[in-house]
């Protein structure tokens, strides 16, 4: 449109004044009286249009700056975008106007008559307006009394000044003006004069109010300037705009300048900003041919690109009211006429679910962020969303991601639905924060860069923390893998600990107690074998015994020692049933091990003799002569029997000692020849200490005295009738020691002198004085005085015998012992004949003596003499030849325990000339010659390839044989590595082999096949086959086939009871598990004893249990869901009749449960009575009742395995797969989760049965008890060293209206692994609490008519609470105040056990109620104004009304808030807080707030923690005080504490800021609550 001139500008001006009844003072002059009556009349009417249009339409007077703003958005800027400006707003206040300036194009005539305009409607949810000029211009007079507008050829004003004369057409009548001079780059001025100029500083305040990121939503608006002209300060000036980072980006920022006095400070702001088309949008008449809009999220983050929680506005292009997100929400919204909130139509609820799908969007873009990836969740909106249409927004948003992958796993390599990630506690990592098991495909661990805050606010995802269930899954799978990190034995020793205590936690937690069968059932029991076994293989055993190892080769299941190394991890293993060996049994099985001929090796023997030593009772006899040893080459060295040799220490520094003797080679003889003899190999003396001692007796001492092991030389063989060949060899070669021999070990020969070998050492001739060889008789001991007798006789030789050393006279006594054996030492009378006939014969020629020409000429050969046979003729046999035992059929080899000459010789050719027995190699050449002769003797070759089976059970056997025999060589017959079929071919085959095959041979093939998974067609040709070995009712074994009538034992139990009574399969339960396969295939499911077997079960008496058949009731609706959903013929057709059982079902507690069993076969039952059930259900006169054991363990077997299969017969369900649901169910301690179990198995719900709602008070309290013991005990633990002491808890309970609490304190106890002592008893929680004190006879007279004993005890305990208020008073900030006990106390102190006795849902809200009734009386003796009954507004006040006092309290039935509330309206209770110093008085004095008081309650020490619900820390927080602000509502937590004893108070005013503080200890995964302050301890 042309631009027009000044003058018809004025022109046009004048003329829209005159069309809106406005006259000039002429015109008034010259009109009648009567005209401008009804003139003014028509003006009246039509400016209270106008009127209300700026009287009503918006709630703030400083609306009307976004009204022009927004008018400035929709602006052109062409002049200024061609000048290369940005599009330019300035708001310039003074004391007494506002000037507001742009560089748009200027006004148009229909911009003129637009603002001139009141719309087509005057009320004040008009619609349609937005962006139009006319309306939202009204604005201004909110502020002004007249408006100049200088824009283009325009300059005229508006003039409106609200006073009751007034008639508002002012407002659009306009009224030329002159013009005044403009800036060159500003093309549009609004001037408003200002209403009430007093009130400068407000507008100034609200003009720097405008919010930042205003400018973030505006399309072609760049920069916005506000400048502050204050009468007595100095100009402010602030100027914003907005900037892209780059094309494309996400972050935008938003700048602030602000200038004071020439210096200037820069602010800026980011946001991550999100944009999404929203389509198809619903038609709206305020949008005709709008059918789309751009939703834009805007989330602030700082410098570094973090979140900032904020209140940030929703904006529809202008900013709305502050609805609660802390993220920005733009969109094409319909507003309201005021344009603060919008209208609930179809097109908003569309854009609405936009901005849900925009923040989903914006989530996955956080995802790829490097720092909002891990912090996004902060800016989800939160419950506290009041207003009906944004408060729907919210769960929105979680339905969206809930569905989306938009969490990171732990390796961060893939996005995760929330529901299926899982945060792990500190208890499952490893020192450097990894898990302690590998994550499963797909991964459920959350990524650990969430931090313990953030991940609160995930919860609302359904992301939870790892319960300890999930914990024994990931444990399963790792021991499943073949690179199991369990079993690794890389795995470090930190790792096994940590793993090793979160295992025990069963067995020490009594909440967890429920997961000791899945603990048990793992294979965790490592042991020396290699094998991992789970406490089914039982027995297991440390590796040692008394401290001392136990041998590992005596068939004991003994544990690796590394793994009882730490203590952790021996407890765990002590939990799983790993004892101590008893010493006796070891010894029995070390005997037992050489009953017959032993294959152990030399390690093995030390073990056992070394066991012996340190356990064989210290009046023992000798070790059993069966238990050998082994010599220098590690032979066995037998001590009983054919075999029987001597064993001798290897005392190589021991001169007279066998080494030196019979090893050594002689100095003065080199050429002697060594004697071959056994000496202990060296590693028998290292295996004990030298220094130690047992019973007095050194290692090597107890080896000589009870093994066996000999010092010295024996002088008989080991059958004591002749001369030992170690001592023939010394008389022979080394004769010239056996005068020190003899002398060395006197005391041990000396009572071992056989007449046959004094006779022999007699004769033996020894060397002499006179260098020739004479019989030992026949000399005498070189003593000086007989040496000198024969110097005087000028003897030159004289049979002397040599000595060691030379004699002295004294040296006599000491050589004695030689006259035994004939040697003199005296100069008798034999001593002068053999100097006379020395004498004599030194004068004789010399005599030499002829030599010996004959030799014995002995060859060295490996030739076997065999004698003739049947088949064979004598001759001699190359030894390579033979084997000890073959097959009688074998041609290849000589059979030699086949000879009857050589049968009892085994020890001569199996362990000295190491003949070995037949093996396949023999039997192939066998086959070989077989092949090459051309002979087809089928019977033979079936022989040889079933030996070969028997050998080859596995593939790597065959392929053993073919290394052996490569297919190159044409491999003897060509047989191919057999199959399934050719072994099904050779069963069928040995089923009909004669002699009839051995049961295992048969058992071997039956369990190879079997793990070749055959189906029925595989194994037809077995079914007529005789392959089971059936045990008959006489205890004969029989062959038979499938389709005889016998049955498999796979259960224990059963196996035990039948056995004798009926044709069982002669196969342990091992056994039938390997064969399952098999069995399976052979359609033998049915014979299985789990499948035969009938029980009928019986009970003599029961104890109901309240709280257990509570627990049951509340899931009958579930149950009643699973029969609905496997048609159960007790729930079709709409019947509800087994709905209302399981509501009144009852459970109770017997010892008195017995079943009998009974089976079918051959058309007769057999039954077996009386024994022991463990689950009893009986429905008579319609009442359902369920009988469990009253032992605790078999209770916990009962409820997880027999009630779930009892009900599914009763519900006459026959899909397995709901047993494990039904598990599912009644193991759930929560009806969320059990709720979340049916909706994952797709259970129908059930229409018209109203779902039961969640009972806080019994499920909250289950539900701590489970999950949150990860952190509530690990957690404290983490840095503290465990010894090996189990713990047990100790409780500290709270319930206040809708929750419990549990604590832990850990403590030391001797371990032992079920222990119970007198001093506690078992409840159903499986918890260890103090026995009850017995109650006291006197009734108290506080107790209300009609009340238990129990009752009258809880009275007791109320009354001293009473009693305790009365001399309490509140605390000072940061103390606690105890209250004194005086002697009518003292009987609630008596009762107190019985009083609270094993813990209960009844007992948690009696510890809560007391409690809640000390800080009532306090309170109430305050004398508060208005302080009455009506202000305990809890659900568990109830509790109280035993007490006479409180008989007639009603219960609360209202929404509960907090336990007790109070609105000060005199201010008492706020001035009480200030003297105490919770409360400031500058802050506080004339305020009346309103008080939520929450108590917390425990039975002990303060110290103890409690528990907020989630509601109840939302609330603290929500109420956080903020310094110097006074609030409406004020948070108080008051902890009562030691109800057993002096009853403590400390108050906590403002919690929130206590927790900030340190003062309270929040755990924000658990909600458990400590306080680090002083407490009564």
């Amino acid at each position: 449109m042309a631009t027009i001139s000044r003058e018809a500008a004025r022109l046009l001006v004048g003329k829209i004044r005159e069309e809106n009844g406005g006259i000039s003072p002429e015109d008034r002059a010259a009109s009648p009286p009567g005209v401008l009556r009804a003139l003014e009349n028509v003006r009246r009417k039509l400016g209270a249009a106008a009127k209300t249009l700026a009287t009503n339409l918006y709630s703030k007077d400083t609306r009307f700056v976004y009204e022009l703003i927004q008018n400035a958005e929709d602006n052109k800027y062409t002049q200024a975008k061609a000048d290369n400006m940005n599009p330019y707003l300035g708001f310039e206040l003074y004391p007494d106007k506002i000037v507001v300036e742009s560089n748009e194009d200027g006004f148009r005539e229909e911009d003129v008559r637009a603002i001139c305009s009141t719309g087509e409607s005057t009320k004040v949810a008009a619609q349609g307006y937005i962006g139009e000029k006319g309306i939202g211009f009204k604005s201004v007079f909110k502020v002004a009394k007249k408006v100049h507008i200088q824009s283009g050829p325009f300059s005229f004003s508006f003039e409106y000044t609200k006073d009751g004369n007034d008639d508002g057409l002012g407002m659009v009548t306009p009224l030329n003006e002159d013009f005044e001079d403009l800036p060159s780059d500003i093309r549009t001025r609004m001037t408003l004069t200002l209403l009430d100029p007093s009130i400068f500083e407000q507008q100034a305040q609200d003009l720097l109010k405008v919010p930042d990121a205003l400018l973030l939503f505006l399309t072609d608006l760049k920069q916005l300037e506000i400048k502050i002209y204050s009468p007595n300060r100095s100009p402010v000036e602030t100027n914003y705009a907005r900037c892209v980072y780059e094309q494309g980006g996400n972050l935008e920022t938003v700048q602030k300048i602000t200038t004071v006095d020439g210096e200037s400070t820069e602010k800026t702001q980011d946001f991550f900003v999100v944009k999404k088309e929203i389509p198809n949008l619903p038609i709206d008449e305020a949008r005709r041919d709008i059918h789309q809009a751009t939703v834009i999220l805007a989330f602030p983050v700082d410098e570094e690109e973090d979140p900032i929680i904020s209140p940030q506005h929703v904006f529809a292009f202008l900013p709305l009211r502050l609805a609660g997100f802390t993220f920005l929400i733009q969109s094409d919204f319909i507003t309201q006429a005021s344009r603060e909130d919008v209208f609930h139509s179809p097109r908003n609820k569309r854009l609405l679910s936009g901005v849900a799908e925009t923040f989903q969007a914006a989530v996955l873009r956080f995802c790829e962020h490097p720092s909002l990836r891990y912090q996004w969740m902060r800016y989800l909106p939160d419950d506290s969303i009041s207003d009906e249409f944004w408060k729907t927004l919210r769960p929105k948003i979680i339905s969206l991601l809930t569905n989306t992958r938009c969490l990171w796993s732990w390796s961060e390599s893939s996005l995760q639905l929330p529901s299926k990630l899982y945060r792990i506690t500190p208890n499952f990592k490893d020192r450097w924060g990894q898990p302690l098991f590998e994550d499963s495909v797909p991964e459920e661990y959350l990524s650990q860069d969430y931090s313990n805050e953030d991940f609160r606010l995930l919860k609302i995802l359904s992301v939870r923390i790892i319960s300890f269930a999930r914990m024994i899954t990931k444990i399963r799978a790792d021991l499943e893998k073949t690179n199991s990190k369990m079993r690794a034995t890389d795995t470090d020793k930190d790792w096994h600990m940590r793993t090793a205590k979160l295992l025990s936690s069963p067995f020490k937690m009594p909440f967890l107690e429920k997961f000791i069968k899945d603990v048990e059932s793992l294979e965790l029991i490592p042991l020396q074998d290699g094998r991992w076994v789970s406490t089914e293989a039982s027995p297991n055993y440390f590796p040692e015994s008394r401290s001392i190892p136990i041998p590992t080769d005596l068939g004991l299941n003994l544990v690796q020692p590394a793994a009882v190394a730490n203590p952790d991890r021996k407890a765990l293993l002590w939990n799983l049933g790993v004892t101590e060996a008893p010493a006796k049994k070891i010894t029995d099985l070390i005997i037992k091990r050489y009953d017959e001929v032993s294959n152990c090796t030399m390690e093995e023997n030390i073990s056992h003799l070394r066991y012996l030593y340190w356990n064989r009772p210290h009046d023992s006899s000798a070790v059993d002569e069966d238990i050998f040893l082994m010599n220098q080459n590690e032979v066995p060295v037998f001590r009983i029997g054919a075999s029987k040799e001597h064993l001798y220490f290897g005392e190589e520094e021991e001169e007279y000692g066998p080494w030196q003797l019979l090893r050594s080679v002689s100095v003065e003889s080199p050429s002697t020849p060594v004697l071959h003899v056994n000496f202990l190999h060296k590693a028998y003396l290292e295996a004990v200490p030298l220094e130690a001692l047992q019973y007095g007796n050194s290692w090597k001492t107890w080896l000589s005295n009870y093994a066996g092991v000999h010092s010295s030389p024996q002088l008989t063989d080991p059958t004591l009738s002749k001369i030992s060949t170690e001592f023939k060899y010394i008389m022979e070669h080394r004769s010239e020691k056996l005068a020190g021999l003899l002398k060395r070990f006197w005391s041990f020969y000396e009572h071992r002198m056989a007449p046959f070998v004094v006779k022999k050492l007699k004769r033996c001739l020894v060397p002499t004085t006179r260098s020739d060889m004479w019989m030992l008789q026949s000399t005498f001991v070189p003593l000086p005085k007989l040496i000198e007798i024969t110097e005087r006789l000028k003897i030159v030789n004289f049979p002397f015998l040599n000595t060691p050393q030379p004699l002295t006279n004294e040296d006599e006594n000491e050589w004695q012992f030689l006259k035994r054996f004939g040697v003199q030492c005296t100069n008798d009378l034999r001593f002068y004949l053999t100097a006379l006939e020395s004498i004599s014969e030194e004068n004789k020629d010399e005599w030499r003596s002829s030599s010996l020409d004959a030799f014995l000429d002995f060859e060295e050969n490996d030739w076997i003499y065999i004698p003739s046979s049947a088949t064979r003729a004598p001759g001699w046999v190359y030894s390579g030849e033979c084997v000890w035992t073959a097959p009688e059929w074998l041609e290849a080899k000589r059979r030699l325990n086949g000879v009857s000459k050589f049968a009892d010789h085994e020890y001569l050719f199996r362990i000295i000339l190491k003949i070995g027995n037949a093996n396949w190699k023999d039997y192939l050449e066998d086959l070989k010659s077989l092949k090459e002769q051309g002979l087809g003797n089928n019977e033979k070759i079936l022989d040889i390839y079933r030996f070969l089976w028997r050998e080859f059970e596995c593939d790597s056997a065959w392929d053993s044989i073919r290394s052996e025999y490569p297919a190159s060589k044409s491999w003897v017959l060509g047989v191919q590595k057999p199959n399934l079929e050719m072994h099904v071919q050779a069963l069928k085959e040995l089923a009909r082999s004669q002699p009839p095959p051995s049961t295992s041979e048969i058992k071997r093939m039956i369990m190879l096949i079997s793990s070749m998974d055959p189906d029925a067609d595989d194994v037809t040709e077995l079914r007529r086959s005789n392959i089971f070995s059936v045990k008959l009712t006489n205890g004969q074994k029989k062959f038979t086939d499938s389709s005889s009538d016998f049955a498999i034992g796979d259960r224990a139990e059963y196996g035990s009871a039948f056995a004798g009574k009926i044709r069982i399969l002669d196969y342990s339960i091992e056994e039938v598990r390997a064969c399952r396969s098999l069995l399976l295939a052979l359609d033998l499911k049915s014979r299985h004893l789990s499948e035969l077997v009938e029980e009928k079960t019986t009970v003599e008496d029961g104890e109901i249990d309240n709280e257990l058949s509570q627990s049951f009731r509340l899931k009958a609706y579930a149950l009643f869901r699973c029969t609905v959903h496997y048609h159960s013929q007790k729930s079709r057709d709409g019947d509800r009749s087994l709905y209302t059982k399981l509501l009144d079902a009852s459970v109770y507690l017997s010892d008195g449960i017995s079943k009998s069993i009974s089976v079918s076969q051959y058309g007769e039952t057999v039954t077996v009575e009386n024994s022991r059930g463990k689950f009893h259900l009986d429905e008579s006169n319609g009442e359902l009742r369920l009988y469990i054991p009253r032992d605790k363990v078999a209770r916990e077997e009962c409820l997880f395995r027999q009630l779930p299969r009892r009900l599914m017969k009763y519900f006459a369900i026959s899909d397995a797969s709901a047993e494990a649901l039904l598990n599912g169910v009644i193991g759930c301690t929560s009806l969320v989760a059990v709720d979340g179990i049916l909706k994952d198995a797709g259970i129908v719900e059930v229409d018209g049965i109203e779902r039961p709602s969640q009972s806080d008070e019994y499920f909250d309290y289950q539900e701590a008890r489970v999950e949150d013991v990860v952190t509530l005990v690990t957690e404290s633990q983490a840095s503290q060293s465990r010894s090996f002491t189990p713990i047990s808890p100790t409780r500290t309970i709270h319930t206040s209206h809708n929750e419990a609490s549990y604590y832990a304190d850990v403590q030391h106890e001797m371990p032992h692994r079920n222990r119970r002592t007198d001093d506690e008893i078992s409840i159903s929680g499986g918890t260890p609490l103090l026995r009850p004190q017995e109650s006291v006879d006197t009734v108290p007279p506080i107790l209300n008519v009609g009340s238990s004993i129990l009752d009258q005890d809880y009275a007791s305990l109320l009354e001293r609470m009473i009693n305790s208020a009365a001399r309490m008073i509140i605390p000072v900030k940061g103390a606690y105040i105890l209250a004194t006990l005086q002697n009518r106390d003292l009987l609630g102190a008596t009762v107190f056990g019985s009083v609270f006795g094993p813990r209960s849902l009844e007992r948690d809200r009696k510890v809560g109620a007391a409690g809640e009734l000390l800080i009532f009386e306090i309170l109430t003796s305050l004398g508060l104004p208005g302080f009455s009954r009506d202000n305990w507004k809890s659900t568990i006040r109830r509790e109280v009304c035993v007490h006479n006092k409180y008989r007639d309290l009603e219960p609360w039935v209202g929404r509960e808030t907090a336990d007790l509330t109070y609105y000060d309206h005199e201010g008492d209770l706020t001035k009480l807080f200030i003297e105490k110093g919770y409360l400031s008085g500058e802050t506080w004095q004339d305020e009346r707030p309103t008080y939520y008081l929450e108590v917390k309650t425990s039975t002990r020490d303060c110290s103890e923690a409690f528990y907020m619900s989630g509601s109840q820390y939302e609330r603290m927080r929500g109420m956080q005080l903020q310094p110097q602000r006074p609030a409406p509502n004020i948070y108080v937590l008051l902890r009562v504490f030691n109800l057993e004893g002096r009853v403590g108070l400390r108050v906590f005013v403002d919690p929130e800021s206590s927790r900030i503080g340190g003062e309270l200890v929040f755990n924000v995964d658990t909600w458990a609550v400590t306080t680090s302050g002083n407490g009564f301890n």
